[in-house]
């Protein structure tokens, strides 16, 4: 009896060990298939962006997504619709939910038979790939072998290594995106401390809350350490004393010059502007080099009539520098508006007013900065900005009073506010004055330029 009940006990054991990796293999994530060193990886909650757009979404989709997008999400996970490069590659992939459904919409909707191929499926006429319990779309030649390689480059190393950042996508958002910044850092442009050896993610996600569109970001390594932006510091306010009321918009950034890197930046800017960018970027680059504070610009419309002709408004631009080379700075540009014909005043502060014909530039140093301005510049101003601006390492703010010049009927307004600090950054679209709900009210009067 004993013997009996020792057997039965392990047999019982073997058929639960069994069942238990059956579970595990079929439960097996979507980032489990993906190579460790994928470039950028994103999910995408598809099924509630579809309900973000409402009826609206005729205007941007395809006619045969409306058409089949019933049927796709009876065969495919589209709470989590998966886009990675690997290589130069994009890739698409899903979970399989319902592999004859899935067979069915692809005969239907391509009226051509699904084929087998070593152990996969395949549909002529599509770049689709897939199995009982996955799908992945590539295009380019032979995508079956493109699956089989990022499959055996998963089993080697999967993204889920990367646990800080897989975490970080799997929070249920509307889409969330990883991208490592070895991508960017291979122009240079990756914002993370020199010398750094292990992967840095640049981690984003989207909600629609409140009404308005959310976007959240940070840097962070492989296993989720945060990671501060590098060459920022945060942002002096005063300058907001110098904005008028009637702008709509500003924008700030904190440089800390012991830290950021121009070079970066004006390779790009010479590549592609050609020789004479590059002349002008060698030119200026030790001014930017000096730059040591906030740099920020400003401007708006007099009059909201002309809110979308650009060269009606007025601005305004500030840089704190070393007073030395605010002093070079403003004998420069006055150097240079002189040879153009520009009638050239200035005053025993530093202060310099540059007219000809009906254009009047004014600037000089102010406070430390190195500031001009297309309207008389004044440090007396009173205006809402203060709390996008504080404590922040960069910031924007911009806002438009009536969105009219995009769409007649569009008789509210919007307003975008971004803002990093240390270890994060935000970024947020309202409607102003509505309550129409953000997505479907955004594609109504965008859809057009989409």
């Amino acid at each position: 009896m004993k013997a009996i009940v020792r057997h039965s006990t392990l047999l019982l054991a073997s058929v639960m060990l069994m069942v238990l990796s059956a579970c595990h293999h079929e439960e097996k994530s979507l980032l489990e298939t993906i190579p460790a060193d994928a470039g950028i990886v994103s999910i995408v909650n598809l099924n509630k962006w579809v309900d973000q757009c409402g009826d609206a979404l005729s205007a941007i989709a395809d006619p045969e997504f409306t058409t089949y997008y019933g049927q796709a999400k009876e065969a495919i996970d589209l709470d989590h619709l998966v886009i990675f490069l690997t290589g130069n590659t994009y890739v698409l992939t899903a979970k399989v939910t319902d592999l004859s459904k899935l067979n069915a919409l692809l005969k239907q909707a391509r009226d051509a038979e699904v084929t087998t191929q070593e152990g996969y499926y395949r549909c002529s006429g599509t770049p689709l790939v897939w199995n009982d319990h996955q799908v992945w779309s590539i295009v380019g030649p032979n995508p079956l072998e493109h699956v089989k390689t990022i499959l055996q480059s998963a089993e080697k190393q999967n993204f889920t290594s990367n646990y800080g950042a897989a975490e970080y996508l799997e929070v249920d958002h509307l889409t969330t995106l990883a991208l490592n910044q070895s991508i960017i850092g291979q122009m240079g442009l990756a914002n993370v401390a020199e010398g750094e050896k292990e992967p840095v993610f640049s981690c984003f996600d989207v909600d629609v809350k409140s009404n308005a569109i959310a976007v959240h970001g940070t840097n962070m390594k492989a296993d989720g350490t945060l990671v501060a932006y590098t060459g920022f510091k945060e942002i002096n306010t005063d300058f907001l004393r110098y904005v008028p009321d009637y702008f709509l918009g500003a924008a700030a950034a904190g440089i800390d010059k012991a830290n950021f890197n121009w070079e970066p930046l004006a390779a790009v800017v010479s590549m592609m502007g050609g020789l004479q960018a590059q002349g002008m970027v060698q030119t200026f680059l030790p001014f930017l080099q000096s730059i040591d504070g906030t740099v920020a610009i400003a401007g708006g419309p007099k009059d909201l009539a002309q809110i979308d002709d650009l060269s009606t408004w007025d601005w305004l631009a500030m840089v704190h520098m070393p007073q030395e080379m605010v002093d070079n700075g403003v004998a420069t540009l006055t150097r240079y508006l002189g040879g153009y014909g520009f009638n050239i005043t200035t005053d025993r502060e530093g202060h310099f007013t540059a007219s000809w014909r009906d254009k009047t530039f004014y600037g000089g140093a102010y406070d430390g900065y190195f500031t001009v301005s297309n309207a008389p510049i004044e440090s007396t101003h009173n205006n809402q900005l203060n709390t996008t601006f504080l404590s922040k390492e960069a910031a924007a703010y911009l806002l438009f009073p009536t969105l009219e010049w995009v769409n007649p009927s569009a008789t509210f307004g919007a307003k975008i506010t971004f803002g990093m600090e240390t270890e994060s950054m935000s970024m947020q679209i309202n409607l102003e004055d509505t309550n129409e709900p953000i997505v479907p009210t955004l594609i109504r009067l965008f859809g057009g330029f989409i």
